[in-house]
């Protein structure tokens, strides 16, 4: 992990620069993970917060390629994510070979400094929150992506009271392999499995006092879905008594009781909580994740019932989602990913900021919604046929059903992109608006070594942040600049009458 000593140094330029469409106002906090600017968007003059991600300190050139390239992966399908109550990164990209994420600039309260302020949760209340976290959980599950870190810092309610989970799919994004480093030297575990480092011994990124990881991400086996159940767990234990489940002087220390230790039963902290949780708890704390609820929404219905047995439920939805390797395994399964483009990235921070940007709890009644796009990308594949440049309305030909429509010429203002979903490439693939009012599409993964390529309003080139190879989407993505050896792949697509654009083939 980069020294906290050097992140001042090394951002402390940067208050007064411009990247991309964000101007850098000021430095508004400075995280274990890197610092956090207040960023004006320089079309909409919209307000975001910037968050840095600090690279691991000793990377090669190899393993920073590694690196950045495995964020880009891990951002594009972030990005994607929409959901009322989950945090919507609205943008992210790398700069100077630091990579970072674009979020809201909303204020924030987090549940750890309501529970400081208050005390411990009621538990009808408790149980209105887990609906809601839930909620947002089983929609990122169903997309493949697990939270890893749920805790009562990134847990937090608006000031109109609206819950927000921030942080969706950070660890697995600050976590390839090039960034860690098994070692048992000084912390053996069970059947001498190693705790999960980075490159200097320090226990996982993003993992703070607070955390409460599932004892297999932290042995580096696989995790799935009842990862999350773990932490909720935890959480929950933590919103009821106003305790953590374990404490340490160390990470190291608290991590190895998350591994080994059980905890403590609620009545050490409270005797007016119905008998009945501390089974509840014990199965979603088990160390073994198969002996656990299966899903969120089972642990939250669970919970339900024993705490406000007379409430009418919503119908959890079991995800039968792939399990996802350990976190020191990069190598990651393909999957539907979308990238929002600069023009839907702004609409949704609008809805989340105006309106949609979480659940309101208003006279102790929590409700959970889930915002469906208006026009979802679907599965699609890579073209190995040229690119056709193409006019709105040059064609009569109408596509009967929606399986290969990317986008309506509406949603792609000129010179913008769009991202869409490609199942046979890491990167998502983008359609072009181009200044001449025609339409072209990309995979946007670059020639060189694979990274995410970006379009550049401003000079109307799609350009590699890693390498900094260019590419001109007016002629067939011709290579323009840098060590490129070729352009970047077509995805065929025709503008229909009816102003949808689709895949052909």
């Amino acid at each position: 992990m980069a020294e906290n000593s050097s992140f001042a140094k090394q951002y402390e330029t940067y208050p007064g620069q411009t990247l991309g469409n964000y101007y850098l106002e000021r430095l508004t906090e400075q995280l274990e993970t890197g610092p956090v600017f207040l960023a004006r968007h320089t079309q909409t003059n919209m307000s975001h917060r910037l968050r840095f991600l600090a690279l691991p300190s000793g990377l090669t050139s190899e393993e920073r390629l590694v690196y950045l390239g495995h964020f880009q992966r891990e951002a594009s399908q972030i990005a994607a994510l929409e959901h009322a109550t989950l945090l919507p990164v609205n943008d992210y990209g790398i700069y100077q070979s630091a990579p970072y994420l674009v979020t809201p600039d909303v204020t924030l309260q987090a549940l750890q400094k309501v529970l400081m302020q208050n005390g411990p949760i009621d538990v009808a209340l408790t149980s209105r929150y887990l609906d809601q976290i839930c909620a947002a959980l089983e929609y990122a599950h169903q997309q493949g992506i697990l939270h890893l870190n749920l805790n009562t810092r990134n847990i937090c309610l608006t000031k109109d009271g609206r819950l927000v989970v921030a942080d969706t799919g950070l660890v697995r994004m600050l976590a390839p392999k090039a960034a860690v480093a098994l070692s048992d030297q000084q912390h053996n575990l069970e059947n001498d499995a190693p705790l999960l480092k980075d490159t200097q011994g320090k226990a996982l990124y993003s993992l703070s006092i607070v955390s409460a990881p599932a004892p297999e991400l932290l042995l580096g086996h696989p995790v799935s879905s009842s990862a999350d159940v773990y932490s909720l767990g935890a959480l929950l234990y933590f919103l009821l008594t106003g305790h953590r489940i374990f404490r340490g002087k160390a990470l190291q220390e608290i991590a190895q009781q998350h591994v080994q230790a059980v905890a403590p039963p609620l009545t050490q902290w409270r005797q007016d909580l119905p008998p009945r949780l501390n089974g509840f708890l014990s199965k979603a704390l088990e160390k073994d994740p198969a002996r656990r609820f299966l899903h969120p929404g089972e642990f939250a219905n669970a919970y339900a019932q024993i705490v406000v047995p007379n409430e009418n439920r919503r119908k959890s939805i079991a995800v039968a989602a792939p399990t996802q390797p350990s976190i020191s395994n990069i190598s990651r399964r393909s999957q539907t990913a979308s990238r929002a483009s600069s023009s839907f990235s702004r609409r949704r921070a609008l809805t989340f900021i105006a309106a949609g940007g979480g659940v309101t709890v208003a006279a102790g009644v929590g409700i959970w919604l889930t915002r469906n796009r208006s026009s979802s990308p679907v599965t699609t594949g890579k073209s190995a046929t040229a690119t056709s440049t193409v006019q709105p309305g040059s064609t009569s030909t109408v596509v009967t059903g929606t399986e290969n429509v990317l986008a309506r010429t509406s949603d792609v203002p000129v010179n913008t992109a769009k991202a869409f979903s490609l199942t046979n490439s890491n990167n998502p693939g983008l359609l072009i608006h181009l200044p001449n009012d025609n339409f072209v599409a990309f995979d946007s993964t670059c020639t060189h070594a694979g990274c995410a390529v970006k379009y550049n309003a401003q000079n109307h080139l799609l350009e590699c942040p890693c390498h900094n190879a260019s590419f001109d989407p007016s002629q067939n993505a011709s290579v323009v600049g840098g060590p490129a050896p070729a352009p970047l792949n077509p995805v065929n697509i025709t503008v229909n009458s009816d102003g949808t654009i689709t895949k052909n083939g």
